[in-house]
């Protein structure tokens, strides 16, 4: 977490860019799209709405779509489409819509795809049948793409071995054909603390200093998702 794992979403999408807007060759003989565009599956909607934020900051044309978004733009799906937008977050249940299948179907859409990534794909070794059923389309839409199309699968909590495995054969996808990428997730500038707290609620003055620390960026685990709304209301 914190890493930047996320450049790896929209790092190719610039260089080929900066490669088409300046008529430069692709280097080694490769083959790139005019319009590149990359195609993000977010589990989690607040993640895929900042990643978006930070697609457009970055000067990418980006669209979010999911069910928030489409409740307020219904029109998103056109927008998608676009030769000039460039990254796509998308929520895995849209895998098997027909609105996706249409943007799919237009044309050169595939041509222009050169990633599929997958954000947080740790989730689907811990969330219900129903969502690995619908990112196991991701299996069955790499069918569908283009040659040069890649596959990127981000997380930050994985392990080797099995769970990799599992992931793999969630996906349709077998781990011997996939390349890992791993770094450390040591942070010297994390701090652990264990506090004893006196009391249960409804006020929560042990956590005082999380509100009055200037600068501070904390992360307070809880036992319950009770114990977790009476501090977050306290704190409020």
């Amino acid at each position: 977490t914190g890493d930047g794992k996320t450049c790896m979403f929209y790092y190719i999408i610039i260089v080929m860019l900066y490669f088409a807007r300046r008529g430069w060759k692709p280097p080694n003989g490769k083959i790139w799209p005019k319009h590149p565009v990359g195609l993000i599956l977010c589990t989690v909607i607040g993640i895929e709405e900042q990643m978006v934020e930070m697609f457009l900051r970055l000067g990418l044309p980006s669209v979010a779509i999911n069910a928030d978004a489409l409740r307020d733009n219904p029109g998103l799906w056109s927008l998608a489409a676009l030769e000039s937008t460039c990254l796509i977050g998308l929520a895995p249940e849209y895998l098997r819509t027909p609105s996706f299948q249409a943007l799919l179907s237009t044309r050169g859409f595939l041509a222009r795809l050169v990633l599929l990534g997958a954000d947080e794909i740790h989730l689907l070794l811990t969330w219900g049948l129903s969502f690995r059923q619908a990112f196991r389309q991701i299996g069955f839409l790499n069918a569908r793409l283009h040659v040069l199309t890649r596959i990127v699968a981000l997380t930050a909590s994985i392990l080797p071995g099995r769970e990799v495995q599992a992931v793999c054969e969630s996906l349709g996808l077998r781990a011997t054909d996939m390349v890992f990428q791993r770094r450390s997730n040591l942070r010297g500038n994390i701090t652990l603390e264990r506090r004893i707290v006196s009391l249960t609620g409804p006020t929560f003055p042990d956590f005082d200093w999380f509100v009055t620390s200037t600068g501070l960026k904390s992360i307070l685990f809880c036992g319950t998702i009770s114990m977790a709304f009476r501090i977050a209301t306290d704190l409020w």
